[in-house]
């Protein structure tokens, strides 16, 4: 066995050695660079042989984890048990037959987790500790069942782990059993690939082609909607204009009645075609979003406001209730015109001299819930089924005849969803209806995050008197204000940079991995900031970078430029 190491070594830098125990003898492989430039593996393997041939009793244990912790941390490539074609440097050793009860890792490992292969053994559950929560148990659960199928060989898995700096990442795990005559593992080897970005690929390319196959099919809704909603009126229109210019004994009252027609048929026409077009723009993803964070409130008052001329003449009272200082994160123009489409359809839908309700509250999940409630026509179960979907619009006339182009609730839905938003309705025949719709709130928190309770207190008591309509929330460390920020999603972060357990880098890492908080401002200081710290701080996008102790005024600007 030792001999046959030693060639190995001298000629192809591929490790492979033979253990005795008890009387059967285990392979083991190693393929890649052991120290070919320098030597430095076959020298302390040879040590490891010389240390165990002095022994009057041959330590085959201790020789087989000196040389695969040897080969392990030196080699960037890394396979036991079977050579495994086309194993990527982003591999690494999991766990194999050698050691069941102490797991040795690759230094690879911490490449791909950021914990240290020392750290991976000390953790309470070793390498499971890191498989994301939830998913440990069915994990578990099929190398269990792979390890009693004697026929099943290969296993392959694959799962989410939690990186050290709190990163989610999808993993894919390889199997590879040897087993003996009665089918029992005589050895196995494992290696775990990251293969995220792989799988976010194959997502995003899977989302698109689903993506086009809805754009194909609404193309063809589109069409067959446009056709039928569009050939009948101007039939109409074409018929009363033939008898305008073919009837010359037609009276002046005749005739203006059969142009009011043409004129109102006409604009109801084009109506249908903007909301059309503006439709398509949105299901296509031509329409750029532009979010300002609005008073609600100021907004739906300017939309009651627009629609005065239907309300008076059906003598409508319009009742507004709920916070004055509820703010949402929207695009202004598309949001008016939602609230335009509830409310109008609210006032076509009554009946004269009845109410409307508008309510306004803060909802689930940072969002913000508006109810348009009237007393008007209602709608049956059969209605109510096919409200928003292309293939079957709807256009009912209002209480005193109004048209309406039964697209405008498809376009107010697919604008709340593209501001993460729901869309719901309750409606009885008779009795009226009430929309519910969620909009996201614009954040009202400043979140501050220093240990230093004269520097905390000191800038705490600025923002309370310079920007009255936002809260401070003052945490110690970066563990306790990452919760803040998936629960308050806060305005601007200000932030010590050196703190307890974390830096204020890392955090900045941990906040920007997430998409919904990659624009949230923030701004950063501290008295041991190096420029290389500056440097970094820059390079992941954060640009005020301020020294303590902090200037209030020079703060203050700042926090002026991110609140405006």
């Amino acid at each position: 066995a030792l001999k046959a190491l030693l060639n190995v070594l001298e000629n192809s830098f591929d490790l492979v050695f033979l253990i005795d125990k008890n009387n059967s003898i285990s392979y083991s492989f190693f393929r890649g660079n052991l120290g070919e430039d320098t030597g430095e593996i076959s020298k302390i393997v040879l040590e490891c042989i010389k240390s165990a041939n002095k022994s009057s009793v041959f330590n085959t244990e201790r020789l087989k984890l000196n040389l695969i912790k040897t080969a392990i941390s030196e080699t960037p490539f890394i396979c036991t048990g079977l050579l495994i074609p086309g194993l990527k440097q982003n591999s690494l050793l999991w766990n194999s037959f050698y050691t069941k009860e102490n797991p040795v890792y690759s230094s690879i490992a911490e490449d791909i987790t950021g914990y240290s292969s020392d750290e991976i053994s000390s953790l309470p559950g070793r390498a499971f500790s890191l498989i994301e929560e939830g998913e440990a148990e069915k994990i578990k659960s099929r190398i269990t069942g792979f390890i009693v199928s004697p026929l099943q060989n290969k296993l392959e898995l694959t799962y989410r782990i939690r990186t050290k700096s709190g990163k989610i990442i999808w993993v894919r795990e390889m199997v590879l059993a040897e087993r003996g005559n009665k089918g029992e593992i005589i050895k196995y080897d494992c290696s775990l690939s990251d293969f995220t970005q792989l799988l976010d690929e194959k997502t995003v390319i899977n989302n698109e082609l689903q993506n086009l196959k809805n754009l194909n099919q609404a193309k063809d809704q589109f069409i067959s909607v446009l056709s039928h909603d569009l050939k009948s009126p101007y039939t109409s229109i074409l018929g009363f204009s033939e008898i305008l210019l073919n009837e010359t004994s037609l009276s002046q009252e005749e005739r203006n009645e059969y142009l009011s027609y043409i004129n109102s048929s006409s604009q109801n026409q084009l109506k249908l075609i903007d909301n059309l077009l503006e439709w398509s723009r949105l299901i296509t993803g031509r329409k750029r979003i532009e979010k300002n964070k609005i008073n609600l409130k100021s907004i739906i008052n300017n939309v009651v406001s627009n629609n005065t001329r239907s309300i008076h003449q059906k003598n409508i009272e319009i009742k507004l209730s709920g916070d004055n200082y509820l703010y949402v994160d929207a695009d202004e123009r598309l949001l008016y015109s939602v609230l335009n489409i509830f409310i109008s359809n609210a006032v076509k839908y009554s009946y004269p001299d009845k109410l409307i309700e508008i309510h306004i509250n803060k909802f689930k999940d940072n969002q913000v819930e508006v109810i348009i409630k009237d007393e008007g026509t209602g709608m049956n179960e059969n209605i109510k089924g096919k409200l928003l979907k292309i293939e079957s619009i709807i256009s009912l006339p209002g209480t005193s005849g109004e048209k309406g182009t039964g697209i405008s609730l498809l376009l107010a839905n697919e604008i709340i969803k593209i501001h993460k938003g729901e869309m719901w309705f309750y409606s009885e025949e008779g009795r009226g209806s009430e929309f519910h719709f969620t909009i996201p709130a614009a954040s009202n928190v400043i979140l501050l995050i220093d240990k230093d309770e004269s520097e905390k207190s000191k800038i705490g008591n600025m923002l309370r008197i310079t920007f009255p309509e936002f809260t401070p929330v003052a945490e110690l460390n970066f563990y306790s204000a990452l919760k803040v920020v998936r629960t308050k999603n806060p305005a601007v972060i200000i932030m010590e940079h050196k703190l307890p357990l974390m830096d204020g880098l890392e955090f900045i890492k941990i906040l920007r991995s997430k998409e919904k908080y990659t624009e949230i401002p923030v701004i950063i200081y501290g008295s041991e900031l190096t420029e290389k710290n500056r440097e970094k701080y820059s390079a992941a996008g954060v640009t005020d970078i301020l020294s303590k102790p902090v200037d209030l005024k020079i703060l203050k600007e700042k926090l002026e430029k991110h609140l405006k």
